[in-house]
């Protein structure tokens, strides 16, 4: 068994200058090793690594986030927002969760984290405080890194762990790839991708070629597939080499970066929705929807009550259009034909069922709020798309921009008179766990400081210092 292995068996943690060695084989009727790993050479953002290693630790536990936990329980968001219960520290967090690894996996299980010399400064101190709480991290750390640095906190932190650092083999060097070996239409979204950063979205690449997001994931799962160094974070979030990045830069023409990075620019300093905390609970659907649909009653009524409020709510909707029609004016029998007045019938349906299509002059519907697509459009019409490119002839389904989407038609949903029952919170809270976590981090209210940095970087690259001025202060206002 190697060093770094045996040290790991102990209990130890250990430094590891090089390639890592491979796991230690397992022989038949032994336990499994548990080993996580994650690195510092990826999309940079400050705790990533740990954040990171939590949640595999916990995915590998087979636990969910414990402000998912707190998220279900109303009494505890509220103590949270109102700071009677403290936050919990990202050092608390990694902690609990891996002391919990070690628990399960005894004398097996270690927490892996390579590249540590290309770490951020708050993951680097972070480490460093729980490794001064002596027996605190009872999962033995592996912390890879190229080189031992002679001064400075990463110093720091290797000197507060006992025993000379492990000396494996020399760090592979990647090897490059051949971007031409790629079709145009592949060539095309990384050459995109890659003036949007070294960590990008698939959807505001998309939305930069003025294509779906489909069209662009892919193109991306093409790209990997012929080994493209590509690596998929997830949540549509990508990561490329910063080699591989400048290398595709710098074959784009200097007049279609600058175009590029103005429009990102114009993309991120777009104001988003405002995002309510609140969790909207659904309404009790419709009774007369089950028995137009089905001839079923509505679930929780018998046949007679589902007959009843079908009735009522049925002669409610009519004396409503009724009153609609007389406060609008009488058009119907002084306007136009009657191909024009059924027209105007079908616009205000359209508009009351909410499934209708978006009226001239007004503004679409917005997309979700948590996507890159919620902002509003920019006022600068996209001038150049490339589906045709993107998308030779056989495949135009994924050539539907977002904007050409057909809408959804939704049932309408009529708002009883009675009072809403209440909901059970467990019931009508249908949030994704992960964005859950996200709208409880402290980072949740840096997001649009972040996009409108991000915005003013773009724009300083197209050479428009005064309008990446106003975004860089406004990111600092916030």
């Amino acid at each position: 068994m190697h060093e770094v292995w045996s040290r790991v068996r102990e209990g130890r943690h250990v430094v590891v200058v090089g390639t890592l060695p491979p796991l230690p084989e397992t022989q038949p009727g032994e336990p499994r090793w548990a080993v996580v790993r994650v690195g510092c050479d990826g999309a940079w953002s400050t705790w990533g690594p740990l954040e990171d290693a939590r949640r595999r630790i916990e995915a590998l536990l087979g636990e969910q986030s414990p402000r998912w936990d707190e998220a279900l329980d109303r009494m505890g968001t509220s103590a949270r927002f109102l700071g009677d219960l403290p936050e919990p520290t990202i050092e608390a967090t990694l902690v609990g969760a891996a002391n919990r690894l070690a628990e399960r996996f005894e004398g097996r299980a270690a927490l892996v984290i390579e590249s540590l010399d290309e770490a951020d400064e708050a993951t680097v101190q972070a480490l460093r405080d729980i490794l001064e709480r002596a027996g605190w991290m009872r999962l033995p750390l592996v912390l890879g890194l190229g080189q031992v640095p002679e001064h400075g906190p990463l110093a720091e932190l290797l000197g507060r762990i006992e025993g000379d650092p492990v000396a494996a083999g020399p760090k592979a060097e990647p090897t490059g790839f051949d971007w031409s070996s790629l079709r145009p239409e592949l060539l095309l979204v990384m050459r995109a991708a890659a003036v949007v950063g070294r960590s990008f979205e698939a959807e505001l690449v998309a939305r930069l070629l003025g294509v779906s997001a489909d069209a662009v994931l892919m193109r991306l799962q093409q790209a990997a597939d012929l080994g493209a160094p590509l690596a998929d974070h997830g949540g549509g979030r990508f990561f490329i080499p910063e080699a591989a990045q400048r290398a595709l830069v710098q074959r784009v023409l200097p007049s279609l970066v600058e175009r590029w990075h103005r429009r990102l620019g114009e993309i991120l300093a777009e104001p988003p929705r405002p995002v309510d905390a609140d969790v909207d609970e659904p309404r009790a659907p419709d009774p007369a929807s089950y028995e137009e649909a089905s001839g079923s009653e509505g679930p929780g009524s018998g046949g007679g009550a589902g007959a009843s409020e079908a009735g009522e709510t049925s002669e409610t909707r009519e004396a409503g259009e009724t009153r609609e029609a007389s406060e609008t004016g009488e058009t119907g029998e002084t306007e136009g034909p009657d191909g024009a007045d059924e027209a105007d019938e079908a616009d205000q349906a359209g508009g009351a069922d909410g499934g209708g299509e978006v009226a001239e002059g007004s503004e679409p519907p917005s997309p979700p709020v948590g996507t890159l697509g919620h902002a509003r459009p920019s006022a600068e019409p996209v001038t150049a798309t490339y589906d045709e490119i993107l998308e030779p002839a056989g495949e135009d389904r994924l050539s539907a921009k977002p904007a050409d989407e057909p809408a959804v038609d939704e049932p309408a949903v009529d708002e009883p008179a009675a009072s809403e029952p209440e909901h059970d919170a467990a019931e009508t809270m249908r949030l994704d766990p992960e964005e859950v976590e996200r709208l409880l981090s402290p980072r949740a209210a840096a997001d649009g400081a972040r996009d409108q940095a991000r915005a003013a970087h773009h724009l300083s690259e197209a050479g428009l210092p005064e309008r990446a001025v106003e975004q860089y202060l406004a990111a600092l206002r916030k």
